[in-house]
């Protein structure tokens, strides 16, 4: 947390630097884990409901309901996966959960578009879910195995 801090104090402006100062102080903001990453990766949930509504022409309650469903099972996912994380590491946890997405992503969508509902667009949240599940934690919980 200290070293983005400091990045934050020391960034130049955007006058000095351009488009690379608000980059850095993102990236700053980002660098102490905590718990930002994980509501960072849980934003794609709000990109899947839009997509659901605007191109398959969706009723936004099922978007909703959705998102609603992503919300209450990363409620109840994010501290097993805190405890996980505890047992194996971030690392051996983060790597398969970014394969998963990486590979998942485009059938998901795929499968989304042909058969466009309530039961597939729960279908794809599980993917997302581990993936923002186990997405970061605090880095100075202890020794990183």
């Amino acid at each position: 947390m200290v070293v983005g801090t400091l990045l934050i104090t020391v960034m130049p402006s955007y006058e000095a630097i351009g488009i690379i100062a608000p980059i850095g102080i993102l990236l700053a903001r980002l660098l102490p884990w905590g718990f930002r990453i994980p509501f960072a990766i849980g934003l794609l949930v709000g990109p899947i409901s839009y997509y659901a509504i605007r191109s398959l022409d969706l009723p936004a309650s099922t978007g909703f309901a959705a998102a609603l469903v992503s919300g209450i099972a990363l409620l109840v996912a994010t501290p097993l996966a805190g405890h996980l994380s505890d047992q194996f590491g971030q690392i051996r946890l983060m790597i398969p959960a970014a394969g998963l997405i990486l590979v998942l992503i485009y059938p998901l969508f795929a499968l989304l578009v042909a058969f466009p509902g309530l039961g597939v667009m729960l279908g794809m949240m599980p993917p997302v879910w581990r993936r923002a599940t186990t997405s970061g934690g605090p880095s100075s919980a202890g020794s990183r195995r």
